[in-house]
């Protein structure tokens, strides 16, 4: 595996990683904040993570021109 290679693939996997830590935390504030519990905190922590998640891993694909899931065009 050749260095570009490598530094392309840490790229990915570190956006990877944020969204994945920013997603949560940002739904759980706000499942906090709201001041929800049971399962319609579990509703919208889950809903609101998966919108976070994917708005961050598109906007990184815009950004970053690499492809995580092939938002957009090509």
């Amino acid at each position: 595996m050749d260095l570009t290679s490598l530094k392309r693939w840490t790229g990915v996997f570190l956006g990877i990683l944020s969204a994945i830590l920013i997603g949560s935390a940002a739904a759980r504030a706000f499942v906090e904040m709201s001041g929800l519990t049971g399962w319609p905190a579990f509703i919208t922590d889950f809903t609101l993570y998966a919108a976070v998640l994917f708005a961050l891993l598109a906007l990184y694909e815009r950004i970053f021109r690499f492809g995580f899931f092939r938002f957009g065009p090509s």
